[in-house]
């Protein structure tokens, strides 16, 4: 399961009608231009149907995880310099933890005001003080 990977430290970063988001503060810095970074969605009501709407899934699978789905959680590599992410994975879980399912996902533009933006935004700005600290030595 993805959430077994690795130790997550869950802050809670916005809320709506569709669900509590919520972001691991461990992001990954990969290199100077890519992050990754772990989201995780606790889903309304609403938010869970409007989920399962964009699923491609049989009438019976739409019932079962309807009823099942608790949470979601999405890794991310955020590509600073040209403001788009790459979705490589994501897994949606119950309330015990189990795994429904498991997909996988492409390369796609980072929407303004979106969780994304406020994360790309912290990691420009570490980046920043440090090219100021590293211009600071010399």
């Amino acid at each position: 399961m993805l959430e077994k990977l690795g130790n997550y430290e869950w802050v809670e970063s916005r809320k709506d009608s569709f669900g509590t988001y919520y972001f691991d503060q461990n992001f990954l810095i990969l290199d100077q231009k890519r992050v990754s970074v772990s989201i995780k969605t606790v889903f309304t009501e609403k938010g869970k149907k409007e989920r399962l709407n964009f699923m491609n899934i049989s009438p019976l699978e739409l019932t079962r995880l309807a009823d099942l789905l608790d949470y979601e959680i999405n890794i991310f590599i955020l590509e600073c310099d040209q403001h788009m992410f790459t979705h490589p994975e994501f897994a949606g879980y119950d309330k015990d933890g189990n795994i429904l399912y498991h997909m996988s996902n492409n390369f796609y533009p980072i929407e303004r005001g979106s969780i994304l933006e406020d994360i790309l935004d912290k990691v420009q700005g570490e980046r920043d003080k440090t090219k100021k600290d590293k211009q600071h030595l010399n």
